[in-house]
C-alpha cells in the first residue's frame, strides 16, 4: 500500500540522495570541527566533572550582589517557607 502511494508522488527519487547529501555534510563538519579543537581545552573540559571546588573560568566573570528583600521573600515563597 505505501509502495504504491510513495511510487504516485512525482520527484520522490530526489528525497533519498538529499538526505544521504544532508547527512555526509553534517557527518563531514563535525568531523572536521572536532579535529580542529585545541587539546589543551578539551583536557580542561575533560576534568571538569572531578574538579568540584575549582573555579571555572565564568564563575569569575560573574558579579555577586545581594538579594534584595523582594527577591528573598520569594524564594521563601518557592521554598515553602513563610514570608
Amino acid at each position: 500500500m505505501y509502495k504504491e502511494t510513495l511510487q504516485a508522488i512525482a520527484g520522490i527519487e530526489i528525497f533519498p540522495v538529499l538526505s544521504l547529501l544532508l547527512f555526509v555534510t553534517v557527518f563531514g563538519t563535525v568531523l572536521f570541527w572536532t579535529s580542529r579543537l585545541d587539546r589543551a581545552r578539551l583536557v580542561a573540559f575533560a576534568r571538569m566533572p572531578l574538579d568540584e571546588g575549582a573555579p571555572v573560568e565564568s564563575d569569575t566573570d560573574v558579579e555577586t550582589t545581594t538579594p534584595d528583600a523582594n527577591q528573598q521573600g520569594a524564594n521563601a515563597a518557592v521554598n515553602g517557607g513563610a514570608l
